[in-house]
């Protein structure tokens, strides 16, 4: 509820309502359809022009009455809070965990996650270690991608191989079993996309945080040579 982007559900009910067939929205609570103010006004305040009331159960406001945007402006001034606090601390929890050496990304290509721990996938750890050996051999990743697709080969999700998602392959320190947490970050709440950690925020490195799928040595070839 932090962005209207992104929200299918509300862009449906929106086009709906322009549409000329809505007379009222009910809605649980403000946070169930916003939590950042600003949104929340411009989504009550264009309904309202198209003379569709919306109405917050557990809150009990109707958006057409005299009062009703003064009440809802601080109620959901108060969920656009609460919802800056919760992150907060998630983010919280999120940094803890990177201090003892815990991650909180669980989907990496090769491995599995199961008992709290990342486990081996040999059938494509087979293609991670034939990406690296291919680019050594000076076989690029676009290659390497076309070659396994032409064999009917498929990545975890169904899907074709990509040279440039190989690219990104190759430089996971992640195949010679560390980690470096924190690579991203979100300036604020808001913020439609991560940044780059470039020294804003602490950056921990954990070695034999997982089984090494690729040797050092050859991991490290692989980045010399990139």
């Amino acid at each position: 509820g932090t962005s209207t982007k992104s929200r299918q559900g509300l862009a449906d009910l929106m086009d709906t309502a322009r549409s000329g067939v809505v007379d009222i929205v009910l809605c649980k609570s403000i946070s169930r359809l916003a939590r950042n103010t600003v949104d929340l006004l411009a989504t009550v305040r264009e309904l309202k022009d198209l003379g569709v009331a919306v109405r917050f159960e557990r809150e009990q406001i109707d958006t057409l009455s005299a009062d009703g945007e003064l009440l809802l402006t601080l109620l959901a001034s108060f969920a656009q809070e609460e919802s800056r606090s919760l992150s907060q601390n998630v983010k919280w929890a999120i940094r803890n965990r990177y201090k003892s050496g815990g991650t909180n990304s669980f989907v990496v290509y090769g491995y599995q996650w199961a008992d709290c721990q990342f486990t081996i996938v040999e059938e494509e750890a087979k293609i991670v270690r034939l990406l690296f050996a291919n680019y050594l051999d000076g076989i690029s990743p676009e290659k390497t991608a076309t070659m396994l697709n032409a064999e009917g080969k498929r990545s975890r999700g169904g899907g074709r191989f990509y040279g440039s998602v190989f690219r990104r392959m190759l430089e996971n320190e992640r195949y010679k079993g560390c980690q470096m947490l924190q690579k991203m970050y979100r300036p604020t709440i808001q913020a439609p996309t991560r940044s780059f950690n470039d020294g804003e925020l602490p950056r921990y490195w954990v070695e034999q945080a997982l089984p090494a799928i690729i040797d050092e040595a050859m991991f490290d070839a692989v980045q010399a040579e990139i």
